[in-house]
């Protein structure tokens, strides 16, 4: 009788997948709108899911943890309730603005300003990948390739935390942006220079470039 009475115990604090995925978004401190984009769902149909009036499959779920950055064990303790803090801060879910109407949402839009194209160069400069990128970010496998792509409306806040979470400086990054071409860009062309010279160039190019 006791090991029936503790075994629903334990049943009942099992929270369904709906809310589980709910609250992996809570955690990535990403509003809705957000995980539209990163899903390519429209932002009903986000709501409609974690409210529990959205069909979810296997698949489905696996697709959320995925793209939430989770692994399955993680998921598991969401929903054995072993996770404590998921409520985001206000601010941060608000200052992200997505445009709702479908034809004009920013996810089907890329507008890659100079800033986003700061961002990305500082990412290859470490010599990151963008899942590294996403992970050292703290956000999901996918928000990093949409920011790159211009498709994510980048905040201060945000920038701030990309430009931290890199190792520079927002100093460093406000002259990248005001720069006529980025480090990588620049990078990339001497590259494909130098692959057109002789031997007796490069090791000129070479000589010259030790000096500095």
């Amino acid at each position: 009788m006791q090991q029936n009475e503790n075994t629903n115990a334990t049943s009942s604090t099992v929270i369904s997948d709906h809310i589980a995925i709910k609250k992996m978004r809570m955690i990535r401190k990403m509003s809705r709108k957000e995980a539209a984009v990163i899903f390519s769902y429209s932002r009903s149909s986000i709501e409609k899911i974690e409210n529990g009036r959205g069909k979810l499959t296997p698949q489905r779920v696996q697709r959320f943890i995925e793209g939430y950055g989770f692994t399955q064990n993680q998921f598991m303790d969401l929903k054995l309730g072993r996770w404590s803090d998921v409520s985001p801060p206000v601010s941060e879910v608000k200052k992200v603005r997505i445009i709702e109407h479908v034809e004009m949402r920013r996810s089907y839009k890329k507008i890659i300003t100079k800033e986003v194209r700061a961002l990305a160069s500082f990412r290859k400069r470490k010599g990151f990948t963008q899942y590294e990128a996403s992970r050292i970010c703290g956000w999901c496998q996918a928000t990093i390739g949409h920011i790159e792509q211009g498709r994510i409306e980048l905040t201060e806040n945000r920038i701030k935390h990309i430009v931290a979470a890199y190792g520079f400086t927002m100093r460093q990054f406000y002259d990248s942006v005001r720069s006529e071409i980025m480090r990588d860009e620049v990078e990339v062309e001497c590259a494909r220079l130098i692959q057109k010279l002789d031997d007796n160039r490069l090791l000129a190019i070479k000589g010259i470039l030790e000096k500095f």
